[in-house]
This record gives C-alpha cells, structure tokens and sequence, in this order.
C-alpha cells in the first residue's frame, strides 16, 4: 500500500512554470512475529498466532496472558520517497523554505500520524542548477539516497535492438527521428549517496 501526497505547486513569478513536490509514503512495515518465541510463551499454533501477530493480547487456558509485544517486533518506519522539480533557479529559494520539505532533514518525521523516514529523492534538475553550490548544500542536508535525472547522466542504449532500429530511421531522416540521446558519460564526480538515473525509454 502506498499513500501519495502533491505538495502545493509552487508558481513563479518570472516564468509561467510550475514545480511540483511529489511524496510517495508508504505504509509502516508491522513487526515481524517470532514465532520460536511465541511457542516457547506457551503460544499455541493457530488462530492465537494470528491475534499475535495482528498486535493483540491473548488469554491461554492457564490463565496467562501474552502480549503482542512479548514475541513481536517493533514495526519499521515508513520510507517516503521525494520527487522534486526544479526548473530554474526562480524556485528555489521557495524550496529551500518549503516546511514539508524540510522536516525530512530530520533523520525521522510522523507523517499522518505514523514514523516516516526518507529512503530517495529524485531531482529532475537541470545541470547548472544542480552543480551549484547552493543546490548541493541544501541536497546535502536530505540524509538519504538522491538520484538525479537530467541531462548530464549518460543515456547508453540499454535495450540493444531499440536502439539499433533508432539509429537505421535516423539514417533515413535525422529530423523526423533525431537522436536524443547521450552516448558520453559527463557524469561529474558524485558523493557516495548521489548517483545518476538511467534513461529506460531508449
């Protein structure tokens, strides 16, 4: 199950641009039933296990009474993933401000009531933005993994007869089917936790 919140578009006042904030959350993983702990509790096999397991308290025919929490897990924390586009520098300083945003610098927020910690966040962010100063300072504040799609990542054709079949009709019309894409990797060098997309529609 996932939840999908839009963050409220934010306008320009420059350019008749919008740039949209897409939050993917995920539900709380429930903690895992162990059930070797279970049986040795006195647990039998059955509709029991199941209460357990759904974070409910059982009575067994002794009279003891067993706690979901006695035998499992703690449950995991949502991993939201981010989605942000931002196609000029006119937005910025509204993201750098943005408060939904920025509580994912928290190693760990509530969202809709439920722990929520960020995995991802992808940047559709053009080359100059993204290599400036200012954008990698605030990026560098987002604990998590970032993977940025733009046009510096390299584009290698991944799927091979696709893109054999591109370049035959470029041959035959370069206008009505140019080729769009990058075959040089001018990916800079990237922190440990950023890396580039790849272009799956080749």
């Amino acid at each position: 199950m996932e939840r999908a919140s839009h963050w409220p578009m934010v306008e320009s006042s420059m350019h008749p641009i919008v740039s949209e904030m897409s939050n993917l959350l995920p539900l709380p993983v429930p903690g895992k039933l162990d059930i070797a702990k279970a049986l040795a509790l006195g647990v039998p096999k059955g509709p029991l296990l199941g209460k357990i397991k759904n974070g409910e308290s059982i009575t067994l025919a002794d009279g003891r009474i067993v706690h979901a929490s006695d035998c499992v897990g703690d449950v995991q924390p949502a991993s939201a993933v981010i989605v942000v586009d931002c196609p000029s520098m006119d937005f910025f300083g509204l993201l750098e401000k943005n408060f939904n945003l920025n509580q994912f610098k928290n190693f760990q927020v509530e969202i809709l009531g439920d722990p929520t910690q960020l995995a991802v966040m992808y940047h559709m962010t053009p080359r100059d933005i993204f290599n400036s100063t200012r954008y990698a300072t605030w990026m560098s504040e987002f604990k998590c993994q970032h993977v940025v799609l733009n046009e510096m990542c390299s584009q290698e054709p991944i799927f091979e007869r696709a893109f054999k079949r591109r370049i035959q009709l470029n041959a035959v019309d370069p206008v009505l089917f140019p080729l769009e894409f990058n075959l040089k990797n001018e990916n800079p060098k990237l922190p440990e936790n950023v890396s580039c997309g790849k272009n799956l529609g080749i």
